[in-house]
């Protein structure tokens, strides 16, 4: 008996399947050139509507020295709200994130 097999190879995504907006920073430059030892975390929001989306996100985001979660946001108004006032470096945003009115 012949048996026949394919390879079958992966496909790897080279961009995130989430979407980010990214604010102009000093943040992104090189310590070197900040003139600090060492470059401060990039400051993230996050908004989507579906809590297990968001508390996976601040997880994975969470393990990273680099980065740090600084608020999320349950809807639209909240997002536009927490971003006013928080000022993050980079927002990730469900695209059908809910609009309370």
């Amino acid at each position: 008996m012949v048996v026949h097999t394919r390879q079958v190879r992966s496909r790897v995504r080279p961009y995130p399947a989430f979407s980010l907006a990214v604010a102009p920073s000093a943040r992104f430059m090189s310590p070197s050139a900040t003139g600090s030892g060492k470059a401060a975390p990039l400051r993230i929001l996050i908004a989507d509507d579906h809590p297990v989306v968001r508390e996976g996100l601040v997880t994975i985001l969470g393990l990273q020295d680099d980065l740090e979660v600084v608020g999320q946001a349950c809807d639209g108004e909240e997002a536009c709200r927490l971003y006013e006032q928080l000022r993050p470096d980079i927002l990730i945003l469900d695209l059908r994130v809910a609009w309370r009115w």
